[in-house]
């Protein structure tokens, strides 16, 4: 098969559930992964292709299975994070949150903690900025924070990854300087309104809430922050638009200058607090 005909052959088969612009940059994601090989390369090499090296994966395409689970990474903030289907696949939205945090706190030897870490693409990112902090991962599920301590192996960057329930979490006699969280907030009755890529294939424990309450694990994750943020601390969070408002009328019970921000696409995405002295 020539490069013109596989290139055909994937825009055909894929042409009802990739976008035209996704279609090229998944192509050549998987060229590199396939042949590793570049775009350039893979434009003035003329490598063997064989049909079946592409079958599987464009059944999986067909599927809607996201690239990011067929490959088995992404790239986020310059870092190339492993993922497979026990984590979320890092999103441009949350690097937003990491600018910010980096913007907002300090440089030192201060403590921040990531919580439901996932693939650590946060506790990273952090640790990426500052190497001098100590960074905390808490995850409930033991299957995402093996991908997050890969993940912190490659980047060789110490992280201290705790299997941690954040309903119950046990680490409320610490105290942090920065707490960092994109919980689950979706409810569980909108399943249908998610993609078939999301709600087939990214972990539900990281997506839904366990009961019909949307601020479930923000309440939490708040309740834990007034036992354990430090004196000047900062509490930042990834929030879903709809439940921006709501998230800092709670917030505003117990912090001050607490406020909300736009992603790039002008939603109100994300949410800092500060402790009351």
């Amino acid at each position: 098969m020539t490069k013109q005909a596989l290139r055909k052959w994937f825009n055909d088969r894929t042409d009802k559930v990739l976008e035209p612009s996704e279609q090229d940059e998944i192509f050549f994601r998987l060229v590199e992964f396939i042949y590793q090989k570049n775009q350039l390369q893979w434009i003035i090499e003329e490598p063997e292709i064989e049909e079946e090296d592409w079958e599987e994966i464009i059944a999986e395409l067909e599927n809607d299975k996201p690239i990011q689970y067929i490959i088995g990474k992404e790239w986020f903030n310059g870092m190339e994070i492993v993922v497979d289907d026990h984590v979320l696949i890092p999103r441009p939205e949350t690097k937003e949150l990491v600018d910010w945090v980096t913007e907002t706190a300090q440089n030192g030897e201060q403590n921040f903690i990531d919580i439901g870490t996932g693939s650590g693409c946060i506790a990273l990112s952090i640790k990426k900025a500052w190497p001098e902090a100590n960074v905390f991962a808490t995850d409930i599920s033991s299957k995402a924070l093996n991908v997050a301590r890969q993940n912190a192996l490659r980047q060789q960057m110490d992280i201290q990854f705790i299997e941690d329930d954040i309903l119950k979490s046990e680490l409320v006699h610490n105290e942090f300087d920065v707490i960092i969280s994109n919980p689950p907030y979706i409810l569980p009755k909108e399943r249908n309104e998610l993609s078939r890529r999301v709600k087939s294939y990214e972990p539900s424990i990281a997506l839904f809430t366990e009961v019909g309450n949307a601020l479930q694990f923000y309440k939490a994750i708040t309740a834990f922050a007034i036992k354990t943020l430090s004196e000047h601390g900062y509490l930042f969070f990834e929030l879903h638009e709809k439940y921006a408002e709501v998230t800092k009328r709670m917030c505003l019970e117990y912090y001050e200058d607490v406020v909300l921000k736009e992603d790039i696409y002008g939603k109100q995405r994300m949410l800092r607090a500060t402790k009351k002295r």
